[in-house]
């Protein structure tokens, strides 16, 4: 498949969705700490943006690992060690966190004054353990938003199967699309978690991402009428999908919404990703920069934002003598707020973090490999 390097447009993109989850999370913390009802409807941006992001998870990884697909054993050791860097380093960090502010929380305080997530949370030693490996389902992560990366986990296992065989790759999602489109179809039931984990929409949305990637791989057309054509067709679908999620929510089932989101999100990423394989596009570097620190953004956002909430409750800021301009200038600081802890957790932990281990995992795989060489030279001589 042809690489176009970092694609810029994606990591916009990226960025917007996490601000539509911030935006979302600060909608359901306003009305529960300060009574004030940011919205007067359910606002789709949430679901929306979820089920963009598992798109383009499937998407990149197939586009990071496309090469080493097929290699077998050396390319699983290499394939896991990415994984595994880049998602457990910054999120037990953030668990460790999160979990030592909801003990503290939970004996100082009543629960008034705590959250709905909170007051939910069953926080045991075994519901830690299951925390830290993302094994949790389905009881309440410790990390509210961490449930998506549960679903991240079981794809990174499942996806191992093309770094072994491409051809076993294909068949093993191919089964697995088609019983997670059987249950949601009704014609499969169980009252098991773990099927119902297994056949989730979710798993089925990082799916439709690979599927990009094939696609890509054939398209070799370099003119930007198609491309086009698909990011407006994605752009329209998710704008329309969302105005009759919010006015219409009953001419569409849950299911179907789901179904268009997907697709939107589908075209969308396809035709940004293919106008980037013909010419790089310029993208504000202040929105690359949120898209590239959107993990650790989309991961400490809650702890934040809840925190400066509580803050305000404390501080009386939801009277009703409030006047409504201010409190949106208020809302409008949580929202850069959350954005700019989670950039300095990018920049200052998860950046540099990722980047050394990376690079000692390299110079370990160096040393191996001239350790083998070595080896192979003296059996060499000893034959000779």
């Amino acid at each position: 498949m042809q690489k176009a390097g970092k694609l810029e447009s994606i990591e916009v993109a990226r960025a917007i969705a996490t601000s539509l989850v911030i935006i979302n999370h600060i909608a359901i913390d306003s009305k529960f700490w300060l009574g004030f009802e940011f919205f007067s409807f359910d606002f789709p941006c949430m679901r929306a943006a979820i089920i963009f992001f598992f798109v383009l998870s499937g998407f990149i990884m197939c586009y990071a690992h496309w090469d080493d697909m097929g290699r077998g054993y050396p390319s699983i050791k290499d394939y896991f060690a990415k994984r595994i860097t880049r998602i457990f380093p910054t999120y037990w960090l953030i668990l460790f966190i999160v979990t030592l502010s909801y003990v503290y929380l939970r004996s100082r305080l009543n629960t008034n004054t705590v959250d709905s997530h909170l007051m939910t949370l069953q926080l045991t030693w075994t519901s830690f353990i299951k925390n830290i490996f993302l094994i949790n389902y389905p009881d309440n992560s410790i990390v509210l938003v961490a449930w998506t990366m549960q679903f991240e986990i079981i794809f990174y296992l499942i996806f191992s199967f093309f770094m072994i065989n491409v051809r076993l790759g294909i068949v093993v999602f191919a089964v697995w699309l088609f019983a997670v489109i059987l249950f949601n179809a009704n014609y499969i039931h169980s009252s098991s978690y773990f099927i119902k984990f297994l056949c989730d929409t979710c798993n089925g949305q990082l799916i439709f991402g690979c599927f990009i990637a094939y696609i890509l791989s054939k398209w070799q057309d370099r003119h930007y009428f198609m491309p086009i054509v698909s990011t407006i067709l994605g752009l329209s679908g998710l704008i329309v999908t969302g105005a009759i999620d919010v006015f219409s929510n009953q001419l569409l089932s849950t299911m179907q919404t789901t179904l268009l989101y997907t697709l939107s999100s589908f075209f969308c990423i396809l035709g940004l990703v293919k106008m980037e394989f013909i010419k790089k596009i310029r993208c504000p570097s202040l929105l690359v920069t949120l898209g590239l620190a959107s993990y650790p953004i989309y991961l400490t956002h809650h702890l934040t934002q809840s925190l400066l909430f509580r803050l305000a409750h404390y501080a009386n800021i939801g009277s009703q003598a409030l006047l409504a301009t201010r409190y949106t200038v208020f809302v409008f600081l949580i929202f850069i707020f959350s954005l700019w802890i989670g950039y300095l957790f990018y920049k200052f932990y998860d950046k540099p973090v990722t980047s050394y281990i990376r690079r000692k995992l390299k110079e370990r795989a160096l040393r191996i490999d001239e350790v083998n060489s070595g080896e192979g030279g003296i059996r060499t001589l000893v034959g000779g």
